[in-house]
């Protein structure tokens, strides 16, 4: 650490912290004599991101949306190599993440906040230099996962998937930019609530609102197994302020059961890959432990969704009605 520390120029390393909130980079925040800062050491399968990340976030934060800064090095690169790693190092912004939300008030902060996002990125053009393969590319996904060998621990749950997913088609959907992963793990909170600044930059991408509040609402409402409809009621509040489209609206819940499907698969890939997804190891006796438990807690949440669709429903429709407001 102490080498990296002097690479990006920040003088003396004072205290380290590792932040244990990332699912796939290596985190820690740094107190150095020039300030405190997030130092990462990325995964392979975003190293390529950072220059995107780097050009949008700029424009974010001249629109007066709170992102990291990345920080070069002394020979003005986004990285550094050390110990057959790469690193990069940003500001460290203030706030506090959580896993969920503390009150249900943090939901329509972030829902409001969200709509400004996406507000800010309508029509803003960027040529990716990257994206992540196939992210959000839910029949691909499909398809890899199905040519997994055979495994008798985990048949029921592929075969579960190859019947539900092929059912979830979205329409033709206008496309922007949009973050690609609004866990609320990603938002940063102030102690009343409010949204002090959005992190993780690395999923940036194009894609439809419908995917993008599939994500999100199934990280914001989901409680342990279930799918919390008081929950997604008052997000939609919040983002409801800058509304999408009509056929981005009639799509949300489609979006939300797939993308819920989609992360599922994700996880159960890495049941056989192996390598991908951080793990618990004080909870679970090996990362493919860990990805099994999470897969079969996205089949669950998916399920409660399903049971509680009617009402979900009778929700969108309620907000509409609300006019400008409303979708």
């Amino acid at each position: 650490m102490d080498e990296v520390i002097r690479a990006f120029a920040l003088e003396t390393l004072e205290a380290a912290t590792r932040l244990t909130a990332g699912a796939v980079n290596e985190t820690w925040r740094v107190t150095t004599e020039q300030g405190v800062f997030i130092v990462q050491a990325l995964h392979p399968a975003v190293m390529g991101a950072t220059v995107d990340a780097q050009a949008i976030g700029q424009f974010l934060l001249d629109q007066g949306i709170p992102v990291p800064q990345y920080q070069t090095t002394t020979s003005g690169d986004l990285h550094y190599s050390s110990g057959g790693r790469s690193w990069r190092v940003m500001t460290c912004l203030p706030g506090t993440t959580h896993r969920t939300a503390p009150e249900v008030s943090y939901l329509k902060q972030a829902g409001q906040f969200t709509a400004r996002f996406h507000q800010v990125l309508r029509g803003f053009k960027h040529h990716f230099h990257f994206q992540i393969p196939h992210f959000h590319d839910t029949d691909y996904i499909l398809n890899q996962l199905q040519s997994c060998p055979a495994d008798s621990t985990v048949q029921r749950e592929r075969d579960f998937f190859t019947e539900h997913v092929p059912t979830l088609v979205l329409p033709p959907l206008p496309h922007q930019i949009i973050h690609g992963d609004l866990k609320l793990s990603n938002f940063l909170f102030n102690s009343t609530g409010a949204v002090t600044g959005l992190v993780d930059l690395d999923t940036l991408m194009i894609q439809s609102l419908a995917v993008e509040m599939g994500d999100a609402l199934r990280s914001w409402c989901t409680v342990g197994e279930s799918f919390d409809s008081h929950f997604f009621t008052v997000a939609l509040e919040g983002y409801c302020q800058s509304p999408p489209t009509t056929v981005e609206r009639l799509s949300l819940l489609t979006g939300l059961k797939r993308i819920t499907l989609e992360l599922g698969m994700r996880y159960l890939q890495d049941y056989f890959d192996d390598c991908y997804f951080q793990w618990d190891p004080s909870q679970y006796p090996s990362r493919r432990a860990h990805n099994l438990a999470r897969a079969r807690r996205q089949i669950a949440v998916y399920q409660d969704i399903r049971r509680q669709e009617p009402q979900l429903q009778s929700t969108l429709l309620v907000l509409a009605a609300q006019g400008e407001r409303g979708f």
